[in-house]
């Protein structure tokens, strides 16, 4: 065997011996786009990667067909799949395969487009890998993050809304508000805490650039109806207003339910280059820390 083939069978061998690692999706938008990245991430690690890619069209049950038949396949492996693999595959044989119930591939792409907004070192929530939770902040901070939403939103002046209700209801229950809370139970002053919550958010959406004539803060359980299309309605997540107001952009709070909820509505938009480099250091950094 010449040094050349000698060479070329070490290397084999050593990718035989790298643990192996099962990228497992259905194919859809979102991981056509960011798929790749990801991809070139795990091909620097020390892991041998498997992928497999369901068509978009491709049942549950067909999915959890596919696990059974290669359970022998599946074990001892490492996994790294979306929410629909881990929701499909059978209670018990998850159990055997050791398959997460969270699914980490779809926390990527969650986190990803934090990281592109806000930078390095935030989480959605607290995943045991250093990101600071977006939900435990302080008011400085908290005022940081939000401002810096509402410079990518309004970049695009077709975003800018025509007036914002803000329904103080339940705003203070949660970071970066609930410092206004009362240290001992009062509804009277919860109330105020609320409505303190409500105006400082107002406050920040005049300073990004709406004028204080278009926010009104209301505390409303009546009826609210033929709210036009470009009025934002921002309520804490614990207001169940759904039902009480009809019509407007439904905006949650606090901050990481803004950033899902700007998201869906279309108002938060990220660049798909700068997502993609946000998703490739996002994934080299979780490898470094042994959290995929």
């Amino acid at each position: 065997m010449s040094n050349h083939e000698l060479g070329s069978a070490r290397e084999a061998q050593a990718e035989l011996e790298k643990k192996r690692l099962f990228l497992i999706y259905r194919d859809n938008e979102l991981f056509q786009a960011q798929i790749a990245p990801i991809r070139e991430a795990l091909a620097s690690s020390d892991y041998q990667v498997i992928e497999q890619n369901f068509p978009a069209e491709t049942t549950e049950q067909e999915i959890a067909t596919w696990a059974q038949s290669q359970a022998d396949q599946l074990r001892g492996v490492r996994f790294l799949t979306d929410d629909t693999f881990a929701r499909s595959v059978p209670h018990d044989l998850r159990n055997q395969l050791d398959i997460p119930y969270s699914a980490k591939l779809d926390e990527i792409m969650d986190q990803s487009a934090i990281r592109a907004v806000f930078g390095p070192g935030w989480a959605e929530h607290e995943k045991k890998t250093g990101e600071r939770d977006l939900e435990d902040v302080n008011l400085d901070k908290g005022k940081e993050l939000f401002t810096a939403m509402g410079k990518r939103i309004f970049e695009n002046p077709e975003n800018i809304p025509e007036s914002v209700l803000i329904l103080s209801e339940n705003m203070s229950d949660h970071h970066p508000f609930s410092e206004f809370r009362p240290q001992t139970s009062s509804f009277s002053a919860e109330k105020i805490a609320d409505r303190k919550s409500a105006e400082l958010v107002g406050q920040w959406l005049q300073e990004l650039g709406i004028a204080q004539g278009q926010v009104k803060v209301e505390s409303t359980y009546d009826q609210r109806e033929n709210i036009g299309d470009k009025t934002w309605v921002i309520s804490d997540r614990h207001n169940g207003d759904d039902d009480r107001v009809k019509g407007g952009v439904k905006l949650r709070m606090p901050l990481a339910d803004f950033f899902q909820t700007t998201s869906k509505a279309g108002l938060l938009r990220i660049p798909m280059q700068e997502l993609q480099q946000a998703t490739a250091d996002l994934v080299r950094e979780r490898l470094a820390k042994g959290a995929i």
